[in-house]
């Protein structure tokens, strides 16, 4: 019998992922990259940050996690440390909307070493670009780059998920007296995640043995439940 019987099989090119088998759903979240900024290109205007302060922040390739550039938070003043007294630099980006994401975060990498319980690196979010709430913030050394990641659903301002309008900053803060060598940051990703269309395939799926050189038609239904267009680009 398995000489005289051949398998049928339907494939769904579909966007975000195939599915395969006659009878399938499926839910597949699609991730969005908004910004990717190595510090490699033309900073800040490459990637539409904003600058604040004087000395702030600027490309410098004293230093970097990967490439041959980081952001250093008094670049405009020199390359490396120290930086100076009463430091208030901005680095900010925005805005960008999480209007259509089910989650977001920001990713990086991080090198720092300042007055430890004075001077400090910050991380804020706002929905204004007015207005910005801290999520994190270091102080001290932490002795070579280390990852850092924000998760957009969860900052003082609540799940900025759903949000038209986002901005998010890098900020260093100094005191009046002891400088050392500053912060350094790289790799900055900001990333959403989309949902997915929600896709039913339905059809009769009792077709009986399918001899050897012949075919068989079947009439499917296909349904998107969720929240994304569904594209189907071939059926076979």
């Amino acid at each position: 019998m398995r000489g005289m019987v051949r398998a049928v099989m339907i494939s769904l090119a579909v966007y975000l992922s195939p599915i395969t088998g006659p009878l399938a759903s499926t839910a597949i979240a699609q991730a969005v990259t908004i910004l990717d900024e190595t510090f490699e290109g033309d900073f800040p205007e490459y990637n539409g940050w904003h600058l604040v302060g004087s000395p702030t922040w600027e490309d410098v390739s004293s230093l970097a996690y990967a490439g041959g550039y980081s952001g250093y938070c008094a670049g405009t003043l020199s390359a490396q440390g120290p930086y100076v007294p009463n430091m208030d630099a901005w680095m900010y980006y925005g805005p960008f909307s999480l209007a259509d994401a089910v989650a977001a975060q920001v990713t990086m990498m991080q090198s720092y070493q300042c007055e430890s319980g004075s001077d400090f690196i910050k991380y804020a979010v706002s929905t204004d670009g007015a207005t910005f709430r801290i999520c994190n913030s270091y102080s001290g050394w932490n002795q070579g780059w280390t990852p850092l990641t924000l998760d957009l659903a969860a900052t003082p301002l609540g799940n900025l998920c759903g949000q038209p309008q986002v901005w998010f900053a890098v900020i260093f803060t100094s005191d009046f007296s002891v400088e050392q060598e500053g912060a350094y940051v790289d790799n900055i990703v900001i990333q959403k995640t989309l949902p997915s269309p929600i896709i039913r395939v339905i059809g009769d799926t009792d077709w009986g043995n399918v001899e050897v050189g012949s075919t068989v038609g079947m009439p499917i239904d296909i349904y998107n439940d969720g929240q994304l267009p569904l594209h189907v680009t071939g059926i076979t």
